[in-house]
C-alpha cells in the first residue's frame, strides 16, 4: 500500500477510504492499527474523527517524506491511543512514541519494549507475545469494552 514516495503520500487517503468503506458495510466500531509509516498514516486519519474509538501504532515515525504527525494531528485524536516501540529500534521509534504520547490527550498509553525490532517485526521478535497481549488487551478495553469486563 505504501510503495515509494507516491504510495506514502496517498496512504492516509487510502486508509480513510478503507475506514469509510468498513463503516458503511456494517461494523459499528473500527480500530486503526499501523506499523511504521502505516502508524503515522493511521494517526493522521484518526485526527478529528469521532468514529475511531481505538488506535495502535507500532514504531511510527513522527515524519516520513510528506507524512507528519505533529501536535496539530495528535491533539485532535479523541480515541484511545496505544504507542508501542522497541527500545533499540534503529529508526528511533522509541523517541517518536514518547513524543506522540506526550502530545496526545487521554486516553493514551506508551509501551517501550526491550527489543530492537521495528514495525511488524515487533510481533514476531523476542517481545512478540508481549506485544500481541498489549494489542489484544487494548482492543478489548476500547474496541469491545463489554468483553473486557
Amino acid at each position: 500500500m505504501f510503495g515509494g514516495t507516491e504510495g506514502r503520500e496517498r496512504g492516509p487517503t487510502y486508509l480513510t477510504a478503507a475506514l469509510d468503506f468498513l463503516r458503511s458495510d456494517g461494523p459499528t466500531r473500527v480500530a486503526l492499527i499501523g506499523a511504521s509509516v502505516g502508524g503515522t498514516a493511521a494517526l493522521m486519519v484518526a485526527s478529528g474523527r469521532q468514529d475511531v474509538p481505538a488506535m495502535i501504532t507500532l514504531s511510527a515515525p513522527e515524519v516520513l517524506d510528506r507524512l507528519a504527525a505533529g501536535p496539530d494531528v495528535l491533539t485532535n485524536i479523541t480515541g484511545a491511543k496505544l504507542f508501542i516501540a522497541g527500545l533499540g529500534d534503529p529508526a528511533g521509534a522509541a523517541a517518536s512514541a514518547q513524543y506522540f504520547y506526550d502530545q496526545s490527550p487521554q486516553p493514551k498509553r506508551l509501551e517501550i519494549v526491550t527489543a530492537d525490532d521495528h514495525g511488524t517485526d515487533l510481533l514476531s521478535g523476542s517481545q512478540g507475545s508481549h506485544v500481541e497481549q498489549l494489542i489484544d488487551a487494548w482492543l478489548a478495553m476500547y474496541l469491545h469494552p463489554a468483553e473486557a469486563s
